[in-house]
């Protein structure tokens, strides 16, 4: 095996012969002599042999009586096969390179062996010492014994430390005893997903019972061994090789993987060998690790990983049958984002921390002027979560927004009247008809041209279908004559809708900033803005100035749409050619399609 890793996967169905290999590698890596043995060896090599010189002198003295003669050719058998253990001794460093040079301790078995945890309850208090430090000698050897005596014994020392005035611990001893019991915490969070906790008679307490009495699954048991064994003997780990023999046996494969992750960053000069028939596990790592063994006969597999499947599942047919399996959660996503775009959206109330009402808060309290109030219609308002929202989180901070944030509200559809007015009357007081609007021209009635600063539209232009928007950006009666000749459109769309959804006819069209820029007839000198809030492409703002809005035309709405359609092809190409087959991933290729459909249908509507 000439092109070893840090890891080494050996792979192969029950009774391939991995366990035997990794027996046979420990029992001949237990032979192997670093350089201060090798020395010795060849000195007793050379004794040997010198023994043997004398011995044969023996027998050739002419003195030797018979006896001596029988006695001596004894001796020298006895020699030769001193001789040939060491040489055979020797011979093993052919066999293993061993980088460092070999400890007392170079290879552990790092894989729990006994399900029965020892309950420090039931041991004697004078003992369970003794048993906590079997968790800090390297490998798994009495783990089992240690795991919840270690537990209680560092719980101990915090008790103790953390009343300074009542403890002779020194306080540098201290910070490490404080720093330990929250490493052992979070090591404990990640294994169990669980909080350490105390009883009230002072024994490590999980799930709401004392460790003992908590009824752990085989899985736990395992999992708190891992954890255990790590949180002690990680800074031991650098140098040795780690054997962990089937380890997926009682783990979740998402479990065991989180635990080999966590192993690996310790295991500095060392390296990790898994044999291992998990096709998650196999998953997990470089191809380049595999080597695949078969009726004990080894095999570099890493380039072949096809070689690897068919020894585990069988046959072609049944790697298939795994590759549909796999494929499964990317058609899944796919196909429910395309079930979901036959329906109507969803108006939907988020908590003050929802990211898009985030973004809008600190846009529309950027604009704000020293002194004034700054004018703002939310177009689409649903049921006021943006109102609602910016309000809460001012309200924290002990800042009133009626100081400095003058309010409205539009929607075509009048079901969350009530919702609406009853925010607007909680925030600003009394009568709140004035503020909330169903009707265009009653809004144009209400309010002057020339007088808002800013009109937001939250996920809302995607649900506006194309043959409507020459209406609503450029007629006589556009709401957006009542925008400042300085004011702007926000804009704010998740670009990547998490549900399909039929906005409207033609279903949705989610635009982005070439999109915008092509509809609106967007040039350099123009102070259009595109941010994006979270720097991963997804919850972006479009500033659309006043002066460009009323650019739009046929024309400019046609160029937009294919745009839109070229934009859904290349989205499309790169997720077939680059993307696992993900649930996430099948999600995205029914946007992009559903894109493409839609702008495709209102094109040819237009045309």
């Amino acid at each position: 095996m000439d092109r070893l890793g840090s890891v080494v996967l050996l792979a192969g169905k029950n009774g391939s012969g991995k366990s035997r290999t990794l027996r046979l590698i420990k029992e001949q890596i237990a032979i192997v002599p670093n350089t201060e043995q090798v020395i010795k060896l060849k000195n007793e090599i050379k004794n040997y042999n010198g023994g043997i010189l004398s011995e044969e002198g023996v027998q050739h003295n002419s003195h030797s009586t018979i006896d001596s003669i029988e006695r001596s050719k004894q001796i020298i058998k006895s020699y030769k096969e001193e001789i040939s253990k060491r040489e055979e001794q020797l011979k093993s460093i052919n066999y293993f390179s061993l980088f460092p040079e070999k400890e007392d301790k170079v290879l552990v078995d790092f894989v729990p062996q006994s399900l029965n945890l020892t309950d420090s309850y039931t041991i004697p208090a004078q003992q369970r010492d003794g048993h906590a430090k079997l968790i800090y000698n390297v490998g798994m050897n009495n783990i089992s014994m240690g795991a919840i005596s270690a537990i209680e014994k560092i719980q101990r020392n915090f008790v103790e430390a953390s009343v300074p005035e009542d403890s002779n611990v020194s306080e540098e001893d201290r910070k490490e005893i404080l720093f330990q019991y929250e490493k052992l915490k979070s090591y404990i969070k990640l294994f169990l997903n669980t909080d350490l906790k105390r009883t009230k008679d002072g024994y490590p307490e999980v799930f709401g019972k004392r460790i003992g009495e908590a009824k752990l699954s085989n899985g736990q048991i395992i999992l708190l061994q891992f954890c255990m064994a790590l949180y002690g003997q990680e800074v031991n780990l650098e140098n040795v090789v780690i054997f962990m023999d089937e380890p997926e046996n009682h783990l979740h494969p998402a479990a065991l993987i989180e635990v080999i992750d966590k192993i690996i960053p310790h295991i500095k000069n060392g390296q990790l060998w898994i044999a291992t028939h998990s096709i998650n596990v196999l998953a997990h790592f470089d191809p380049s690790c595999i080597w695949y063994i078969d009726e004990g006969k080894i095999s570099y597999a890493g380039d072949i990983p096809q070689t690897v499947l068919k020894g585990l599942l069988g046959n072609e047919e049944e790697i298939e049958k795994l590759s549909h399996f796999l494929s499964l959660p990317a058609q899944m996503g796919s196909n429910k984002f395309a079930y979901e775009s036959l329906f109507y959206p969803e108006v939907l109330i988020t908590g003050s921390k929802d990211p898009q009402v985030e973004q809008i808060h600190e846009i529309i309290k950027d604009r704000v002027a020293k002194g004034q109030k700054l004018k703002v219609l939310d177009f689409g308002i649903g049921k006021g979560r943006l109102l609602s929202t910016i309000y809460e989180n001012e309200r924290l901070r002990n800042s009133d927004i009626t100081e400095w944030l003058d309010f409205y509200g539009y929607d075509k559809f009048d079901e969350n009247k009530d919702t609406c007015i009853k925010v607007f009357e909680d925030i600003y007081g009394g009568s709140s008809d004035n503020r909330y609007f169903n009707d265009i021209t009653q809004l144009l009635s209400t309010h002057d041209e020339n007088t808002f600063d800013i009109i937001v539209m939250c996920n809302v232009f995607h649900e506006i279908e194309p043959n409507e928007w020459l209406n609503l950006f450029t007629s006589v009666k556009s709401p957006f004559k009542l925008l400042k000749e300085d004011g702007f459109l926000l804009i704010v769309e998740d670009q990547f809708l998490a549900i399909g959804e039929k906005a409207h006819a033609k279903g949705f069209l989610v635009y982005d900033e070439l999109e915008f820029k092509k509809l609106f007839k967007i040039a350099s000198e123009d102070a259009y803005v595109s941010t994006d809030y979270r720097k991963d492409g997804r919850l972006k703002s479009h500033h659309i100035p006043k002066k460009c809005i009323t650019r739009i035309d046929a024309k400019s709405k046609i160029e937009s749409l294919e745009m839109l359609i070229q934009n859904s092809k290349d989205a499309i190409k790169e997720l077939r050619k680059t993307t696992e087959p993900t649930f996430k991933n099948g999600k995205r290729h029914g946007f992009w399609s559903q894109q493409l459909a839609n702008a495709s249908l209102a094109l040819e509507e237009l045309g």
